[in-house]
């Protein structure tokens, strides 16, 4: 019997190579059978390179500064509740760096405060808790990526007429610098912070973030976002929050903001 040589190219396959020896009609019919085995097992390659893909999109929108994946721990004292509808003090670290930057964002607590439901003032002495806030960006840190992505050429195995995959890996790298961004929050009791040296806090927040963007002045909005969501609570876990630049209640916040400063109430949110 003369040995015969087929390569059939189909549609759904990158390539997909046959060789039998025998009769037309037998070959063509183990093609037919290996085709419908050969689907299911691309379906299933192609589910694993959809999930690599989505993994490689998420990175790259968090470098990019397009996607914020935000860390909160919240830790609440057991011997007072935190309560709704109280005047809350916002405390300006005169001290600051960047005093511009504090009263930005001593500002923007303030207007989260009131969309929380608590009521900002400007003086701690009519005050029922005190607020102080801590925020930073630490230095870059240059983070290499690897990705692969892995192709398959579908085959029949002429002999035994079962369908094989072969995985072809393709391997690049990428270097990328991402900055840690923090946001501390520490609530008091406004007595107690008044008159004790030591006050013990009623609440601590701790929010952070790890990502492209170097310019904490719109980053400090997603923190203040996040960290907000658990205002008061014990979290009992860090909790975990994905926010997208276009956030509502991010572009709310600033809205208030920009509303309050054009009023020419910058400074008594409260009032």
């Amino acid at each position: 019997m003369k040995a015969e040589k087929v390569i059939v190219e189909a549609m759904t396959y990158s390539s997909m190579y046959i060789t039998y020896k025998g009769k037309g009609l037998r070959y063509k019919e183990t093609i037919r059978r290996s085709v419908r085995v050969l689907e299911p097992l691309n379906q299933r390659f192609e589910i694993k390179k959809l999930g690599l893909i989505l993994s490689i999109m998420i990175t790259t929108l968090m470098i990019s500064g397009c996607l914020y994946s935000i860390r909160i721990n919240g830790f609440k004292g057991t011997d007072f509740d935190i309560v709704k509808e109280k005047k809350v003090y916002v405390y300006e670290n005169i001290q600051a760096p960047n005093l511009l930057l504090e009263k930005e964002v001593s500002k923007k607590l303030k207007v989260a405060l009131k969309m929380k439901g608590y009521v900002p003032v400007d003086n701690i002495e009519g005050a029922d808790y005190v607020l102080l806030s801590i925020y930073g960006i630490g230095p870059g840190i240059t983070v290499t990526n690897v990705h692969s992505a892995t192709h398959t050429n579908s085959g029949i195995n002429a002999y035994t007429g079962k369908a094989e995959l072969v995985p072809q890996v393709k391997v690049s790298t990428s270097t990328n610098t991402l900055y840690p961004r923090f946001l501390t929050m520490t609530l008091y009791n406004a007595k107690v912070f008044t008159l004790s040296q030591n006050p013990e806090p009623l609440w601590i927040g701790d929010i952070q973030s790890n990502g492209g963007s170097s310019d904490l002045r719109n980053v400090i909005d997603y923190l203040i976002v996040a960290g907000f969501e658990y205002f008061g609570e014990d979290t009992g876990e860090q909790k975990k929050k994905t926010m997208v630049s276009t956030d509502e209640q991010v572009k709310k916040l600033r809205e208030e903001v920009l509303h309050w400063t054009s009023v020419g109430n910058s400074d008594g949110v409260g009032k």
